[in-house]
């Protein structure tokens, strides 16, 4: 099956030891790649196809792969398909139809290596993305790199007007264009035609409807390319949406004329228990989850995205800088691809993203780096990289996450005077990306009256501070938090609590970063409804100082306290022992003001605007049972409301499937279901009562299987595909997936852990 990572698999059985017992799952305290890859191991994997050519079958066949980490060799029926695709995140095809056998099986190979430290985050292996059997004309054709470009050149409430580029390859005669325009219910809404090689075609579009994040409202071109005598030669589509982008440095970004500002998250490519495989329904859950989170923006960070995670933000609504490069021409890793950087390396690697990316309404910006050495020592490069980007797409703003601390050595980095130092890295780009510099913005735009800035990076603890420049200032034009979802990788990099057995920083077994506001398996922490209260109203959110467990403690040094989050915080009312001692309870709220009950008895009421951070601290004395909080509008309305109850010792699990129904046997469908350990009245129950944090073996049945079984523990290395897991503050989650040519019926997921009653969900395949 494709998209598939390797590295996320169990290591080979006879490599277990007692010596090393993280043998067991999928990572190794010996991996080359270290705390950055999460301690995954890399190596050479092959995959292999057979198939027959169908009768009838003419003109040429190509392999396209959507993404492969990372080096990728192509063979049929022995003979070589060309050079190594270098680019771990790039599309790319090789032609089949010089080696095709017509009357024979065709064996396919593909060798992947993924070796040496080639990554500052948890890359995966193998065929991560999807890959493509095309059939195409032999000459001439529709070029099946970007051929098809849209474009809206002007916008009001009663027309459109839509310009279809049409690159045709191999013009041996006349050849006509056609272009026909569909609405989201498939009807017709413009058409028109053009000779090709000539200028685009312009359509008007009657009453459209614009893609925003509010309502993504998406169009299809349909393009067909015909002979003089009106033979068909060759038929593309590209999905779309209308509307106008602007970069205007007083006002800012504007969307369909309007501002707009960027409530921005950073995101890493892998999806949690899954590692990188890029299955469809995993990318779109993601996007989901961050749009129920508040987010109107992600920042691709740092590689190109996937087709499957854009297209989800086109249907869903979210916007995305499209980031291409995380090194230039010096390495920040051994075998990084800095190598392949020069010598075209880089307008390649631009070429392909961005004609590939630039029909997608989401993108509403390119990213040509991420905390390159030479960022202001040599801004040619960054002027090359922006030309190469305006040679394929014209519409959209460039620019590059710069930090302070600029690299300027193969030795290390050194700290440079940001106010005398740091403009050459942003002459050439049309937005200065600024990597937690919020506290220059205003110095810096008064010393550069034209300069538009975004927040590419920014600490979760700074997103109050930031943001206030985003809502003073039109020319900044937001801000992505790092990071939006934890993920594999840069281990522990935000991780406060210290447990008893002492283990921190970038030590093995720490395997995730530990620094988002959604954890590892999706799950929101406390810190992101304080994100969400600063970009929206009406958010309220408890959450309690917790005590600590025996044995840990916190670590506010270094790393951890720039991505951590400053209080240790848990969502949740169940401190047994804690019986009298007075607590510190913490409500994120954009409401007006907030009132606090403890077992119906009133305990005060706070505010919380802008004034006070969004931000109401209680001293509480502690006693079991519901602890609520309303919010209230300035007219003394309910808006809001969140309650925490007690639970008792555990008693039973519980599963909550976010889909009930999947596409029988279609392996890209998935249902993510979460199991939690619950006392008898179906409260959570959290780590703070003892045999919570215990296995949970999980069984599948029907034309369905088990895709991945874990959680949010940053320490727990154990595999992530077998039938049992230890639960993680009471929470475990497990995906289904439809089997290879299952039909329809019931997938059934059972849960069970020893002295618990047990659990099961039915999804239906169909």
């Amino acid at each position: 099956d494709t998209p598939h990572d390797w590295s996320i698999e169990d290591l080979p059985q006879e490599e277990r030891s007692a010596d090393n017992p993280a043998e067991s799952g999928p990572f190794d305290k010996e991996a080359v790649g270290g705390f950055m890859v999460g301690w995954a191991v890399g190596g050479t994997g092959w995959y292999r196809k057979r198939f027959r050519v169908p009768d009838g079958l003419d003109g040429r066949l190509e392999i396209w792969f959507d993404g492969s980490y990372r080096d990728t060799d192509v063979w049929l029926n022995g003979a070589s398909l060309g050079s190594t695709h270098h680019g771990g995140y790039t599309p790319f095809y090789y032609d089949l139809t010089p080696h095709l056998l017509r009357d024979a099986d065709n064996v396919l190979a593909v060798r992947v290596k993924n070796e040496g430290s080639n990554s500052r985050w948890y890359s995966g292996s193998g065929l991560l993305r999807h890959v493509h059997l095309v059939q195409s004309p032999m000459m001439t054709r529709i070029a099946p790199d970007g051929g098809v470009f849209v474009t809206t050149e002007t916008l009001t409430t009663e027309s459109a007007t839509v310009n279809v580029a049409v690159v045709v390859e191999h013009i041996a005669e006349i050849l006509r264009v056609n272009v026909c325009l569909l609405a989201p219910d498939g009807s017709v809404v413009a058409t028109g035609d053009t000779q090709a090689g000539r200028q685009p075609v312009s359509l008007t579009v009657d009453k459209p409807r614009p893609w925003h994040p509010d309502h993504p409202t998406l169009y299809r071109a349909e393009v067909t390319l015909l002979n003089d005598r009106g033979d068909v030669l060759d038929q593309a589509g590209a999905t779309f949406g209308i509307r106008t982008l602007e970069l205007d440095s007083d006002r800012g970004l504007l969307l369909n004329g309007e501002r707009i500002t960027l409530k921005g998250g950073c995101l890493h490519h892998d999806n949690g228990i899954l590692g990188a495989a890029a299955i469809d329904r995993a990318e779109e859950r993601r996007i989901e989850l961050l749009k129920a989170a508040g987010f109107n923006a992600i920042r691709t960070a740092h590689n190109a995205p996937s087709p499957a995670c854009l297209d989800a933000c086109d249907r869903l609504g979210m916007m995305v800088m499209d980031e291409i490069f995380d090194e230039w021409l010096k390495p920040k890793v051994p075998q990084g691809q800095a190598r392949y950087f020069a010598a075209g390396g880089a307008d390649a690697e631009i070429a392909a993203v961005v004609r590939r990316d630039r029909n997608h309404p989401s993108v509403v910006l390119w990213s040509v780096g991420n905390e390159v050495y030479e960022a202001f020592e040599r801004p040619d490069i960054a002027r090359d990289l922006r030309d190469s980007v305006r040679r394929h797409d014209t519409t959209r703003p460039v620019t590059a996450g710069v930090p302070a601390p600029f690299w300027t050595h193969s030795e290390g980095f050194e700290w440079i005077d940001w106010d005398t130092s740091s403009d050459p890295a942003f002459e050439n780009l049309d937005v200065a990306g600024y990597n937690y510099e919020w506290p220059h913005y205003e110095a810096d735009r008064a010393r550069n009256p034209r300069r538009v800035i975004v927040g590419t990076e920014a600490y979760a603890k700074d997103i109050f501070d930031a943001w206030q420049l985003v809502e003073k200032h039109p020319w900044v034009l937001g801000d992505f938090c790092w990071t939006a979802i934890d993920y594999l990788g840069e281990s522990s990099i935000g991780q406060t609590l210290v447990e008893p057995d002492g283990v921190i920083g970038f030590t093995f077994p720490f395997h995730t970063a530990v620094c988002a506001g959604l954890d590892l398996i999706g799950r929101r922490k406390p810190q992101s409804y304080f994100q969400e209260a600063v970009w929206h109203p009406g958010v309220l959110h408890l959450a309690v100082v917790a005590p600590l467990l025996p044995g840990q403690r916190l670590h506010n040094e270094g790393w951890s306290i720039k991505w951590g989050w400053p209080l240790h915080l848990r969502d949740h009312w169940t401190f047994p022992g804690h019986e009298g001692e007075t607590l510190q309870v913490i409500a994120y709220a954009s409401c007006a003001r907030v009132r606090l009950f403890l077992n119906g008895e009133y305990l005060g009421e706070l505010p919380t605007t802008r004034t006070e951070r969004y931000t109401a601290t209680f001293e509480v004395p502690y006693a079991p049972g519901e602890l609520r909080a309303v919010g209230l509008d300035a007219d003394g309305n309910v808006i809001a409301e969140h309650v925490l109850r007690t639970a008792g010792p555990p008693a039973g699990l519980a599963l909550s499937p976010d889909r009930t129904t999947l596409r029988a046997g279609n392996r890209n469908d998935l249902s993510f279901v979460t199991i939690t350990v619950v006392d008898a009245a179906g409260v959570p129950v959290p780590e703070t009562i003892p045999g919570t944090n215990l296995p949970v073996r999980v069984t599948v049945t029907g034309p369905g299987e088990l895709a991945a079984l874990g959680s949010a523990d940053p320490l727990d290395v154990s595999t992530l595909q077998g039938p049992v897991r230890r639960a993680y503050r009471g929470i475990l989650q497990a995906v289904a997936r439809p089997t290879t040519g299952g039909g329809n019926g019931s997938i059934t997921l059972h849960a069970e852990a020893h002295t618990l009653a047990p659990a099961e969900v039915t999804i239906t395949a169909e």
